[in-house]
């Protein structure tokens, strides 16, 4: 019995990859988003108005994402009731970061962010590993969480 308790409080395999995988995700992130904010700022075709409105929403997406991700790699990380939503909250985020990459000409970039996504969304809500660890009665998404998620998207 107390052997079946330590174990619960195991990240396990397939968390710890998804957990690194968000830790890449955000260092690729934050390393494709600096000459994506440079061809914003340089480019000659984009007018004053545009770069005041693409810029700081760009901005505000990245941080999101990036803020995010880091969210729900300190909630797996610790075990919170709502962990498992606010993965899932950034598994649909990814997927519409690919579904956007995809969408702007970047077929090769988006549909590897989609794969990504789909892959993390089955394992999030099909692994019984995470299902016994954060079990489902537990899993509420608070209404901060909602908002957060809807204004990143």
């Amino acid at each position: 019995m107390a052997d079946a308790k330590k174990e619960d409080k195991t990240i396990g395999i397939g968390i710890g990859l998804f957990i690194f995988s968000l830790v890449v995700t955000i260092i690729l992130t934050v390393i494709a988003a600096v000459p994506a904010f440079q061809a914003i700022i340089s480019a000659p075709q984009t007018t004053a108005f545009a770069k005041m409105v693409m810029l700081p929403l760009f901005l505000l997406y990245t941080m999101g994402l990036i803020g995010f991700s880091a969210y729900s790699i300190i909630s797996l990380y610790q075990f919170r009731e709502n962990a498992v939503r606010i993965a899932q909250a950034t598994i649909f985020l990814l997927l519409l970061d690919g579904l956007v990459t995809a969408y702007m000409g970047y077929l090769i970039e988006g549909a590897g962010g989609i794969l990504y996504a789909v892959i993390w969304g089955i394992y999030i809500t099909k692994s019984k590993t995470v299902k016994r660890r954060y079990p489902s009665d537990q899993r509420k998404l608070p209404n901060m969480e909602k908002m957060l998620v809807i204004a990143v998207a």
